[in-house]
């Protein structure tokens, strides 16, 4: 009689979360460039709590690193954060958004 062994060895399931457009919202890609603020959406405090209460939380995004809106996280422990250094390049395609803006596959 074996023991069945969990896929993920008793730890909480992995969720790799995007930010733009899921946690927050950076605006257009022409407005960026002036302007690199970006606005949380509504309940995304509250979303991340419920994540990080239920799973392994990382984040995987195809902006660069010092673009990334890691302090939506300070207090937390991620499993990993990645960015566009972890992506597959397209180049020369471009976004359908901006031709000025690279096109990534994660």
């Amino acid at each position: 009689n074996e023991e069945e062994i969990s896929p993920t060895n008793g730890m909480k399931p992995l969720l790799i979360l995007d930010l733009n457009g899921v946690i927050c919202d950076r605006g257009t890609y022409a407005s960026r460039r002036h302007d690199r603020n970006s606005v949380t959406r509504p309940y995304a405090l509250d979303f991340l709590s419920w994540c990080f209460a239920n799973f392994e939380v990382a984040v995987w995004s195809c902006g660069k690193r010092e673009n990334m809106e890691l302090e939506l996280f300070q207090g937390r422990t991620i499993v990993f954060a990645w960015d566009q250094t972890r992506s597959t390049s397209l180049w020369p395609r471009c976004s359908a958004v901006s031709a000025d803006k690279p096109l990534f596959l994660k």
